[in-house]
This record gives structure tokens, sequence and C-alpha cells, in this order.
């Protein structure tokens, strides 16, 4: 029953993924260290492509080179990207700036549950003025 799946691994096998299950269900992709890989898995034509490590316990701050990742991308590539943020609220700023049109909360969401509502509030404030400014063909 599952809408899709995250997978890891060599560009062929990413692309297995997509061939056998797209369009019913989404595939996406992680574990991209570097642009060659990511180029290579969008040749894959997959749903998403994660920037981030998801087998190391979140830290405050995103690393700097999956900002850099995420924002190149989001830059050259229509193929959307979620960037992993980090635990830090101030952290998202950074996050926003890239451009990525998604952002995994993970840790900093469940860390404040005494007042989830208001958290959200304040976490979609501050995406919503780091993020770039949309230019004036994309709002059309």
């Amino acid at each position: 029953g599952a809408d899709g799946i995250l997978l890891s691994g060599s560009a062929s096998s990413l692309k297995e993924a997509v061939d056998r299950f797209s369009p019913k269900h989404m595939v996406g992709y992680y574990a991209v260290r570097t642009r060659h890989v990511a180029l290579e898995a969008s040749e894959a034509n997959p749903d998403f492509v994660l920037f981030g490590n998801l087998h190391e316990k979140p830290k405050p701050h995103t690393h700097s080179k999956d900002l850099e990742l995420a924002q190149w991308w989001a830059e050259f590539v229509n193929i959307p990207c979620v960037l992993s943020g980090g635990t830090d609220l101030k952290s998202l700023a950074a996050c926003a700036e890239t451009g990525a049109e998604f952002i995994l909360l993970s840790d900093i969401l469940f860390e404040n549950l005494d007042s989830p509502v208001q958290y959200l509030g304040e976490i979609s404030e501050l995406l919503e003025k780091h993020a770039p400014a949309l230019e004036e063909e994309s709002r059309a």
C-alpha cells in the first residue's frame, strides 16, 4: 500500500526502479554526494532526489555540501529535490535559500511537540521569508 520508494544505489538500479514503478508509484533517490552522481540519477528521471544523509543522526545544521548541491540542482534541474534540514530552527533559513522544493524536517518538529501548531507556523514563516523570490515568468 505504499505510495512509492526511496532508494540509493547505482544509476542503472534507479532506472530499473523508475521503469518498474512509475507512474503508479513515486520513486525517489538519495545518497547523492557529487554533481556527477546527481546528473547520473537525473537521467533515470526519478520523481525526486534527496540531498542529505538518512543514516546519521540529524545535526543542528545541514551540511554545507548538501546545501551547495541542492542549490545547484534547484537552479539547473527540473526534477524536484528534497533537502534534509538540521534540528535547529535557524538552520532552515539556509535550506530555504537554496530553492529546494522540499525540506525534510526530521527531528526538528518531533523535538517540539509541546506546541507543534505554533512551531509549524514559525517554520512556515521562516521558509517563506528566506525562499528565493519567484521570477516574473514563473508567476504568470
